[in-house]
C-alpha cells in the first residue's frame, strides 16, 4: 500500500487538497459568482471526454453515462429544492446554504477515480479493466457530470427568478 502512494503522482495529491478545500467549503454557506460556477461541469465533462476517448467503443458506455448524468441531475435539483437560496450582495451572486453532500460526493468521485485509475495502471489500459469497472467509470463520469451542470443550471435559474422577483 505504501508504495501505491508512493508512486502516486503529485498532481494527484494536489488535486485532492483541491477537492477537500472545495468541499469543506460548500459545507458552509457561502456566497456563489454565477460566473464562476461554470468551471466544475467544463472540468468534469472533459474528464468525462478523456473517458471516453480512451475507452475505444463509446456508444456501447454511452447510455450508462446518460442514465448516471441525469440520476446526478436529479439528485443535484432534490438537493437545491430543500435549501434556500438568496441574492448575494454583489452582481451576479448568490447566498448558497453548506451541505455535506458535495464533499462526499467530490470525495467519493477521486476515491473511485483513483481506485479505477490505479487498476487501470497495473492491468496496462482501461480496455483490460472488468466490466463493473469500466461501468463504474462511466457511471461516476456520468453521476458528477450530470450533477455540476444541473447545478449549475439551477442556481442560474434561481438567480433570474430571485433578481426578477426583487425588482
Amino acid at each position: 500500500m505504501l508504495e501505491i502512494l508512493l508512486k502516486t503522482p503529485p498532481w494527484v495529491y494536489i488535486t485532492l487538497l483541491a477537492l477537500i478545500y472545495l468541499g469543506i467549503r460548500a459545507c458552509f454557506t457561502h456566497q456563489v459568482n454565477l460566473r464562476q460556477i461554470i468551471i466544475f461541469p467544463v472540468i468534469f465533462i472533459f474528464l468525462s471526454v478523456i473517458t471516453f476517448y480512451h475507452y475505444p467503443q463509446p456508444i456501447l458506455t454511452m447510455p450508462v453515462w446518460i442514465v448516471a448524468a441525469v440520476a446526478g441531475a436529479f439528485i443535484s435539483r432534490y438537493l437545491l429544492e430543500h435549501h434556500p437560496i438568496k441574492l448575494g450582495k454583489k452582481a451576479n451572486t448568490l447566498i448558497v446554504p453548506g451541505s455535506y453532500s458535495i464533499l462526499i460526493i467530490l470525495l467519493a468521485y477521486f476515491s473511485l477515480r483513483y481506485y479505477l485509475g490505479y487498476q487501470a495502471a497495473v492491468r496496462g489500459g482501461v480496455q483490460e479493466l472488468t466490466t463493473i469497472q469500466l461501468i463504474s467509470f462511466f457511471i461516476s463520469s456520468g453521476f458528477i457530470s450530470g450533477f455540476f451542470i444541473a447545478r449549475t443550471w439551477l442556481l442560474r435559474k434561481y438567480y433570474r427568478l430571485l433578481s426578477h422577483t426583487s425588482k
